[in-house]
This record gives structure tokens, C-alpha cells and sequence, in this order.
């Protein structure tokens, strides 16, 4: 249910550049995973419902549309719980024991990707992969999607971004948030704007290198996180081969 109501955000915040799905214009990749798998296809019932001549059948706003394949919670959605996740620690100021797990599980999650070699190792990739394309768009190069770009993917893969573009926050990640970053075309620049959406809003965030949220430029942003990006998968595996053991040890996940 999450993911389709994500889905819907994204229909009423793109209506007006997105109408209808167009594989040229739209793609989402997903992992192999099948939860990830799942909540693409969810995702995209919420942003593509079938309108008109899409609808195949009566009443059914769902329609098939392609997905390519690469290869604490349960409190937080009222499952029925043991009575001892409620107990309380004196020694630990008054925390309950499924606090003290949640924040135990959040420090070891968030120790994977919290310096500068370690977010360069799990979100450098990535990272230089988004910034490319929107260079490519800045430069009117053709690029595939023309439109949107999705990733249905993990937790740990918006952690890694975040804490390669340097705008990491120490939480863990909810489900069904997601990273966004919109270019915009200006009288003689291009500018991209990020949004990481957590919950029912979309908080803007700015990006290292930018003076200003509305005046935020590609190479501003490239510039300021090259130290963290990686240019090919051949590199990553070369750094992984010579990368130190104490960064191995925070980094297995």
C-alpha cells in the first residue's frame, strides 16, 4: 500500500510533464529481490493507472507495463508483539528493549556508510551514474529515459546515495521513502534540485556546493563530491581489492 501511494505522489507531482507511460520516456529498474521487484510494480499502479483507452478492463485501472530486473518494522505497522519488546531498562534511561535493538540496528546500519571511504565504496557508483545523466541533460545529449529515471531498490542503496552526495542523517531509512532529483532548465543554466521523501512530504535538502536551494548547478554539485564518485564498475572493484581491512570490517553488510 505504501509503495502504490508513493505511485500517487509521483502522478499528482509530474500530471503536467508526465501524462501517460511511454517506455521511452520512463524506466524502472528494479533488483533482483523480490520485495524490490514487488514495489515497483505497486509503485507504478500508483503512478500509471489505466485512464481511457488503457483501461483493458472494466473497473480495472491497473495496467501491464514493464519493470527491468538488475542483476523494528513490523511495531511500526501494528503487529502483535511479545509483552518483553516493552520492557523498561533503569540503566539505560528508561529505554524499552525494542528502542535499545532499534538503536543498535541503526548504528550498525548507519556504520556502513558513515566516511568518506566507506560512502565512496556503496554509493560512488550510483552517485556519479545520476550526476552524468543530468550533465547529459544539461548538454542536450539524448538520453534514455527522456523523462524519469526509477531505481526499485533497498534501503541501503538511498543510504549509500545520501552519504555520497554528503547529506547523509544518521537514520535509517522508512519504508517507501525515496530520493529525487529534478533539473530544471534556466535562462542560460541548468539547475537540479534534491528531494528525499520519508513520509507523507517531500523535504528538500541541499546539496554540497550549492550556494542556495533554487540556485543549485550540475557542475556545483559534481564538483564538490568528486572525491566520492567512481567512474566505472572497473574502478570500484580495483578499490575494493586494495581498500583497507578496517573499512572492510564496517563495511560488510
Amino acid at each position: 500500500m505504501q509503495m502504490y501511494e508513493l505511485g500517487q505522489f509521483f502522478r499528482q507531482r509530474y500530471t503536467s510533464f508526465i501524462r501517460d507511460f511511454n517506455a521511452e520516456d520512463v524506466d524502472l529498474v528494479s533488483s533482483k529481490s523480490d520485495r524490490a521487484i514487488v514495489s515497483g510494480l505497486a509503485m507504478l499502479r500508483g503512478f500509471f493507472p489505466a485512464i481511457g483507452q488503457e483501461e483493458w478492463l472494466q473497473n480495472e485501472q491497473w495496467q501491464p507495463l514493464p519493470l527491468q530486473v538488475a542483476t523494528t518494522d513490523a511495531i511500526d505497522h501494528n503487529m502483535t508483539q511479545p509483552s518483553w519488546v516493552y520492557n523498561v531498562w533503569p540503566q539505560f534511561n528508561n529505554e524499552t528493549t525494542i528502542s535499545i535493538i532499534s538503536s543498535l540496528k541503526r548504528i550498525r546500519r548507519i556504520s556502513q556508510f558513515n566516511s568518506a571511504e566507506k560512502a565512496r565504496l556503496r554509493g560512488g557508483l550510483l552517485m556519479k551514474d545520476w550526476i552524468d545523466r543530468a550533465r547529459n541533460v544539461s548538454l542536450g545529449l539524448s538520453v534514455i529515459p527522456h523523462k524519469i529515471k526509477l531505481h526499485s531498490a533497498h534501503d541501503g542503496t538511498l543510504l549509500a546515495l545520501m552519504y555520497a552526495l554528503g547529506i547523509g542523517n544518521n537514520l535509517l531509512v522508512p519504508y517507501a521513502s525515496c530520493a529525487i532529483m529534478e533539473i530544471y532548465k534556466t535562462l542560460n543554466n541548468h539547475t537540479i534540485m534534491f528531494f528525499y521523501k520519508n513520509g507523507t512530504i517531500a523535504h528538500q535538502l541541499l546539496l554540497p556546493g550549492c550556494p542556495s536551494y533554487d540556485n543549485c548547478t550540475i557542475a556545483q554539485v559534481e564538483k564538490a563530491v568528486s572525491r566520492r564518485s567512481v567512474r566505472s564498475l572497473q574502478q570500484l572493484n580495483k578499490m575494493c581489492r586494495s581498500v583497507s581491512p578496517q573499512v572492510l570490517q564496517h563495511s560488510v553488510a
